[in-house]
């Protein structure tokens, strides 16, 4: 019996969408970009759901890393989530701010939260990354921030952006998800990159639609998002862009700065 997979892109969404394509060779690329923007959420009942699971729900020493801009006000103690995991058991995850600092919020405890806050109405990097040991580490704009220990698998339930339980209230933009753990220098290399053709990468959401209900994700997994409440707004950094030559390793850079 001859072998009929065909092999192209099957995510509708993608500008190289293949409609006979009956298996997906990750080549998916080429997604609304309307210059650069963010969402904004009311810290009320705005959220993005990413439609599965996308951290794993049984092996606790897979490793993560996670990297998003934040904008926001917020300086209450209960936990506004930035990026999120869980139904409502005890053990639901999240990346939050809390009292304006940067927690890591797992099985109802701070397992790891910075000495600095972030809450000053500007845009700030923030990073987490959790290493197959358990070891976690906070970063915010580069610098190391805080570390703690996390060993367990995590909840089912949707990844959400903005949402874990309690909601975001303020600015997220440039959300990335690795399935490894990236040192600091990699966290600072690339925080400020356009990134294109990165190995390892789970989700890599820009937030330059622009319009719309979806959150596009530019990591040809096509784990896209539906934003419910949570508006564009215009924001103006002037990211540096790499890209990888395919089979080379030549790059190139188009070098701006971060509003």
């Amino acid at each position: 019996v001859p072998n009929l997979d065909l092999s192209g892109c099957t995510d509708p969404y993608a500008s190289n969408y293949d409609p006979d394509a009956t298996v997906d060779d990750g080549s998916c690329s080429g997604y609304p970009d309307n210059g650069n923007h963010a969402l904004s959420f009311d810290g009320v009942d705005d959220y993005v759901d990413l439609g599965s699971a996308l951290l794993s729900t049984s092996d606790g020493s897979q490793a993560y890393t996670f990297e998003c801009w934040v904008k926001t006000t917020y300086s209450g103690a209960s936990t506004k989530a930035i990026i999120g995991q869980s139904t409502t058991g005890t053990d639901r995850f999240k990346l939050v701010v809390s009292s304006g600092n940067f927690v890591y919020w797992k099985g109802g405890a701070h397992l790891a939260t910075s000495s600095n806050d972030f809450n000053d109405d500007v845009w700030h990097h923030l990073a987490a990354v959790k290493s197959y040991s358990g070891d976690v580490t906070l970063y915010i704009d580069g610098q190391q921030e805080a570390t703690g220990t996390d060993n367990n698998a995590f909840e089912d339930g949707n990844t959400m952006i903005g949402k874990a339980h309690r909601v975001f209230d303020g600015k997220i933009d440039e959300i990335r998800i690795w399935d490894h753990a990236r040192d600091q220098t990699s966290i600072q290399t690339n925080m400020n990159l356009d990134l294109s053709g990165e190995e390892g990468l789970i989700g890599y959401w820009k937030f330059d639609a622009g319009e719309g209900q979806i959150l596009y994700d530019h990591s040809g997994n096509a784990n896209h998002g539906n934003i419910n409440g949570a508006i564009f707004v215009e924001n103006n950094p002037t990211i540096a862009t790499i890209a990888v030559e395919p089979d080379s390793m030549y790059q190139y850079l188009l070098v701006g700065e971060q509003a």
